[in-house]
């Protein structure tokens, strides 16, 4: 029974993991479309200042219980690698095609087993199986033959795709050591600060006067209540919670479903046509996860 109980708490974590992802996807067509009115630097800073607050509204007595001196380590630590990857790829995305962009910050999958091959953590056969078949999936999605060249667009994109591998390697890492709530407020606190930073960093390079980031969003407020609700506040207490049980390898390859999802909402609302191309590629990359989920039921059984 315990062996069930286990493979059934894993399928379930994998469901909400799958769930944030599919709203990570979405979230693409309504945030491509906040951002032509206002600064997409802007736009993240008020996003992760709003899912801080309504953490912080949510659980205040929990949050501030639980945070100790290795709290605000390790959950700035994560905040750091993932506003760092959101930044970069903000930066990224306007120097390269959405193309590139979407499979480079996509290589975070291949980039997240390499990072724990170098840190002694021996993988699966079947992991390196997967991973390479959702890269190729990612590639197939993303890239309409159209070639990649070095750039300064492309390194920061790759930079990125290291940055949220990294994020999701040490979430794994960290998750168990400390109180959900507490830890997740951390690390979007320090998202929080490092964009409200690059903020007012560009308007001084820019030599600009400081401008209200809230300026010129009137018509963006949905965008926003879905990405800093459901995207970030949400999605990222399911995110530390799930990562309890899989592996950060497991994650990677789940995230990897993003520009499926992103694809498969923009047919849906008639955005974009629909493209061979596209199930193709989001038939491989959902095959690498059919193909996790078979190996880890074959260990199980093994057991």
């Amino acid at each position: 029974m315990p062996r069930y109980g286990d493979q059934v708490h894993r399928r379930v974590c994998l469901a909400l993991l799958f769930a944030v992802t599919a709203c990570w996807g979405i979230s693409f067509t309504v945030i491509h479309d906040a951002v032509s009115t206002v600064s997409p630097y802007a736009f993240v800073a008020v996003r992760f200042f709003f899912s801080a607050a309504l953490l912080l509204v949510c659980a205040p007595r929990r949050i501030f219980r639980s945070i100790t001196r290795a709290t605000i380590r390790d959950g700035s630590v994560l905040g750091f690698f993932l506003g760092a990857g959101y930044l970069l790829q903000t930066a990224g995305i306007a120097q390269t095609t959405p193309s590139v962009a979407g499979f480079l910050t996509g290589l975070c999958v291949v980039f997240i087993p390499l990072l724990l091959h170098l840190g002694g953590r021996s993988l699966p056969a079947v992991a390196w199986i997967a991973v390479a078949v959702a890269a190729c999936g990612l590639g197939v999605l993303t890239l309409n033959g159209g070639r990649i060249d070095v750039t300064v667009g492309t390194a920061t994109l790759l930079a990125c795709a290291v940055a949220y591998a990294v994020q999701v390697v040490l979430t794994t890492k960290f998750s168990e050591r400390h109180d959900l709530w507490a830890l997740t407020w951390i690390e979007i606190v320090t998202v929080t600060i490092l964009s409200f930073a690059v903020v007012v960093i560009r308007s001084v390079l820019e030599h600009q006067t400081v401008a209200n980031p809230m300026t010129g969003m009137g018509q963006v407020w949905l965008a926003l209540a879905f990405t800093a609700v459901v995207c970030t506040v949400v999605a990222y207490l399911v995110m530390n919670a799930a990562q309890r049980v899989l592996s950060a390898w497991e994650a990677g390859l789940v995230f990897a479903s993003e520009p499926v999802f992103a694809a498969g909402y923009s047919m849906a609302t008639g955005a974009e046509p629909l493209r061979m191309r596209t199930l193709a590629g989001g038939t491989l990359i959902l095959f690498a996860m059919v193909l996790t989920e078979w190996s880890q039921r074959e260990k199980a059984d093994a057991v």
